[in-house]
C-alpha cells in the first residue's frame, strides 16, 4: 500500500509539472487588411514582459497610405488620420485625447508594407478636419516631432525577425486610431535604431487630466 500511495503522489506531481510547463498562448492572429492599415494583435499586455508594468511602454503605431503622405507630415511636424464616418467620430476623438503628449510612435507605410519614421507627439489632437496639406482630408491632427525619415525602413519580414516584440504591435484600421501597443520600455531603443537619426531625449509622456476628454469634445 505504501508503494502504491507513492506511485499516486508521484504521478500527481507529474501531472502538476506538465501542467505548469505548458505554454502561455495568446490571440496571436492577424485581421485582414484594411483600408488604412493591418492589425497585428500579440499576447495579452505584460504576458510576455512580466508582472512589472514599469518596464513597458506605450507605442502607437500610425498606418500611413503613402510615402508621399509621410514625407509630407514630417515637412510639416504635423500627423492626422484618416476622416470615418460620424458615429464612430465622437469614439475616435475620445481615444485620441488618452494618447499624453511625449507619446513615443512608428509609421507604417501599407503600400509599402514597412515601419518607419519614429516620433515624438508633440500635442494632443484636436477636434477638427484638416485640409489642404495632404491631397485628402484627415482628421485629428496633431503636431510631432519626427527621429527620422523614409531612408531608414523595415519591411514586415524583417521586423519580424528583429524586433522580439513584433507579435505584440497593434496596427490600427482606420475605426481603432489611437489605440496603443504594449511593449517593453528598452526596445524603443531599437526601434530607434533601425529607424531613427535623431535621439530621444524628450521627457516621459505626460498623463492626460482626468476628465480632459470629455471637456475637449463639448469645445
Amino acid at each position: 500500500m505504501a508503494y502504491r500511495r507513492r506511485k499516486c503522489v508521484r504521478r500527481k506531481n507529474q501531472r502538476t509539472k506538465r501542467k505548469i510547463a505548458e505554454p502561455i498562448t495568446g490571440a496571436n492572429t492577424i485581421r485582414s487588411a484594411g483600408l488604412h492599415g493591418i492589425a497585428v494583435h500579440g499576447v495579452a499586455q505584460f504576458q510576455t514582459f512580466g508582472s512589472n508594468p514599469m518596464n513597458t511602454l506605450k507605442l502607437f503605431v500610425f498606418p500611413a497610405e503613402s510615402l508621399e503622405q509621410i514625407q509630407i507630415g514630417i515637412q510639416e511636424h504635423t500627423w492626422a488620420v484618416p476622416t470615418s464616418s460620424d458615429s464612430s467620430a465622437e469614439a475616435r476623438f475620445l481615444r485620441s485625447q488618452e494618447m499624453p503628449v511625449f507619446s513615443k510612435a512608428v509609421i507604417f507605410c501599407t503600400s509599402e508594407k514597412i515601419f518607419t519614421v519614429p516620433f515624438i507627439v508633440r500635442s494632443i489632437p484636436q477636434n477638427r478636419f484638416q485640409s489642404g496639406l495632404w491631397s485628402e482630408t484627415y482628421r485629428f491632427p496633431f503636431a510631432i516631432s519626427p527621429l527620422g525619415d523614409t531612408s531608414k525602413f523595415l519591411d514586415i519580414e524583417t521586423a519580424k525577425d528583429r524586433w522580439p516584440f513584433y507579435q505584440n504591435l497593434y496596427i490600427p484600421v482606420v475605426l481603432d486610431d489611437f489605440t496603443p501597443s504594449m511593449i517593453p520600455s528598452e526596445d524603443w531603443k531599437t526601434i530607434l535604431t533601425d529607424l531613427g537619426s535623431v535621439p530621444d531625449d524628450f521627457p516621459e509622456p505626460q498623463k492626460a487630466e482626468p476628465g480632459a476628454a470629455a471637456n475637449a469634445l463639448r469645445r
